[in-house]
């Protein structure tokens, strides 16, 4: 669900899965000298799943979803901006 909206500037979200998970997430653009600066935060709370299966399955999983993401970013920045 979006919780809160503004165009080029903030994108913030939350997504659930019931009974397993529930994600609190802030995406945020800030100027910053001739470009922009861009911060992604996510919390994510995982219920009734072992300790051990969060961090090899779930957190594991996250960060290398959020790395791809970040890579894919930068791919259609930089084609976006030229040399």
């Amino acid at each position: 669900m979006i919780e809160r909206l503004e165009e080029n500037h903030l994108f913030a979200f939350t997504s659930e899965a019931t009974g397993f998970s529930h994600i609190d997430g802030v995406w945020e653009l800030v100027p910053e000298g001739e470009g922009c600066r861009f911060t992604m935060r996510e919390t994510i709370n995982v219920q009734n799943v072992n300790p051990l299966v969060d961090w090899l399955f779930v957190q594991r999983g996250a960060a290398r979803a959020v790395r791809g993401f970040l890579a894919q970013l930068k791919s259609f920045v930089e084609s976006q901006t030229g040399p």
